[in-house]
């Protein structure tokens, strides 16, 4: 019997839980989120019973697009099976108080699923505190905007000034449903969060985070909330001890220490992490997709950008307040220029003002997009008004 392959596969799959495993009272336990390693050991088994509880999790795990949940009733769009199956995915987790990433590719609709699961939360009377969602810093007002176009009943502050500001902002809204930060924004205000406790912390872009030794992430790591979600189209770019980091901020313990956990083969890392990570590539929902998908990204001028545009529009202004009807009308291509420069202005400054050392908002931004691409295997056909900025960004 000892012999036998079933019983070679449960020892191996039990020896990867002795880490786990603790006795109590005559039994044996061992955390939730180890469900489907346990399943899988119990599988080659006869004589095992096990409760209707645990029966139904290994269910859900395993098949999150049958969880019994329906779509919020305020919500304004119209998803796709796959993104269904996305939001049932966050629900379940979040039942059964386990954390995970939402790894599709870009463009699939990573936010509209999350702002569907929050709304789900709230309508269910869930989302008693706010919810923190960390982005970066280009990405800020993207969250604003989707959340107003498509749950308009989530109010949502964009945490966002000086660091006074930032924080009588979210003193002065308890009741908000979601705050809104940034990775650096978040790093410098620790003491704000650090007695706070969230419905659920979000990371956007997870990837930024990957480096367990940088302040960001121990900032992050110190956070308290009920529920914890990455998203990222790409959480592995180089190692696989970017997985381990992001697992140790969204379900503590998951993983061994890191040193075991570099003795782990992948496929035992991918038997564990595979119900916690939903991954769509673009081929894999094909027909479920449109010939085109349009999405508008929203840029934030940098200090330096903002600095540079109010200047040349007080100038603009303070040329055009003198002028009649006539002559405004006699000067439409110096005003038609001046806009011009304006636009110049919001790409990159650069574009007319050869000793600009700034950065740019949307520099950064189309930099992040086309980064993100290139890991994963993308092809860019990138267009700009101004052939200067294509020289930029090349």
């Amino acid at each position: 019997f000892l012999d036998e392959q079933g019983f070679k596969e449960t020892s191996s799959v039990l020896q990867q839980l002795r880490g786990d495993i603790k006795v109590r009272k005559g039994k044996l336990e061992v955390p939730r989120y180890r469900g489907l390693m346990v399943n899988h050991a119990l599988s080659e088994m006869k004589d095992v019973e096990t409760t209707d509880l645990f029966t139904d999790m290994v269910q859900d795990l395993t098949n999150p697009e049958k969880f019994d949940v329906s779509l919020p009733k305020g919500l304004n769009a119209n998803l796709r099976q796959y993104q269904v199956t996305g939001f049932k995915w966050l629900k379940m987790l979040s039942r059964y108080q386990f954390g995970g990433i939402l790894a599709d590719d870009m463009g699939l609709g990573k936010t509209v699923q999350t702002i569907t699961y929050l709304l789900s939360e709230k309508e269910e009377g869930k989302l008693t505190k706010p919810a923190l969602i960390v982005a970066p810093a280009s990405l800020l007002y993207n969250w604003q905007i989707e959340s107003k176009k498509f749950a308009a009943s989530l109010s949502v502050s964009v945490v966002i000034g000086s660091k006074i500001e930032r924080s009588e902002l979210i003193a002065n809204n308890p009741d908000v449903d979601i705050l809104v930060t940034s990775y650096s924004t978040l790093r410098q205000d620790y003491e704000i969060y650090e007695n706070m406790t969230f419905h659920s912390l979000i990371l956007d872009e997870a990837q930024m985070i990957k480096n367990a030794a940088t302040k960001t992430f121990q900032t992050i790591e110190t956070l308290k909330a009920e529920h914890f979600f990455a998203l990222s189209g790409t959480p592995v770019e180089n190692k696989l001890e970017e997985l381990w980091a992001l697992f140790r901020i969204l379900m503590p313990g998951f993983f061994p220490p890191l040193r075991r956990f570099k003795q782990l083969t992948t496929e035992n890392i991918a038997m564990m992490i595979q119900p916690f990570v939903l991954r769509r590539e673009k081929k894999q929902v094909l027909d479920d997709l449109p010939e085109k998908i349009e999405t508008d990204l929203y840029s934030n001028l940098t200090e330096d950008q903002k600095t540079v545009y109010v200047a040349h529009l007080r100038q603009m202004q303070k040329s055009l307040s003198g002028m009649s009807k006539k002559e405004l009308n006699q000067n439409r291509i110096s005003i038609l220029a001046g806009l011009t420069r304006l636009r110049q202005i919001c790409c990159h400054p650069k574009l007319f003002i050869e000793d600009y050392e700034g950065d740019s908002g949307k520099l950064i931004q189309a930099l992040d997009i086309i980064q993100t691409a290139k890991a994963n295997g993308r092809r860019i056909l990138l267009f700009s008004q101004f052939t200067g900025m294509l020289s930029i960004l090349e």
